[in-house]
């Protein structure tokens, strides 16, 4: 029984430095934040600066007007999104039936991709305007899947939509 039980000045040493050692670990595990805790998701993300990838600036001064051409879009392309604030969140399958080289696969490879379409502003790129751009980022899957499927959605939000009211003097073109 004596060999069992530990001292207690020992047992607090040891839940001394347990503690310690969890303070570490907190210290030093990765919190998940929202980027945009402060701001409210009533308004888009401004963003500013000059190496600004990843981004198709519009030819739209209304952010509402861009994610609704882009939800249609998405729509038209039988693509099912997810909307976050003004984050669409999408995915695609694909048979990849045209790449027989791929002795391995006999009956072709699934290629999937998930990607995110965020709707923002830009910053500093015109004469003190907010320009609305679309801030493209895939999160999984294959890169020419991804690259073919934003290409296709971006020239389809783009497409001429014929106004309602017959107002044909300015163009509806997106991008």
């Amino acid at each position: 029984d004596l060999q069992t039980s530990t001292p207690g000045s020992a047992k607090k040493v040891i839940m001394g430095l347990e503690r310690g050692l969890n303070k570490m670990r907190c210290v030093l595990t990765p919190k998940r934040r929202m980027k945009n805790e402060g701001n409210n998701s009533e308004q888009p993300v401004v963003l500013s600066g000059k190496g600004l990838c990843n981004i198709s600036s519009t030819s739209s001064d209304s952010p509402e007007y861009v994610l609704q051409q882009l939800r249609r879009a998405l729509q038209r392309k039988g693509i099912f999104c997810r909307q976050k604030g003004f984050t669409l969140l999408g995915g695609t399958e694909s048979d990849d039936t045209e790449n027989v080289k791929e002795t391995s696969r006999p009956f072709g490879s699934r290629k999937t991709c998930r990607f995110q379409l965020e709707v923002c502003l830009l910053e500093g790129v015109s004469d003190g305007k907010l320009l609305v751009g679309i801030r493209r980022k895939r999160l999984k899957g294959d890169a020419w899947v991804y690259k073919r499927v934003c290409e296709e959605v971006l020239a389809l939000a783009a497409q001429h939509v014929p106004s309602e009211a017959g107002d044909q003097t300015e163009s509806n073109c997106l991008i």
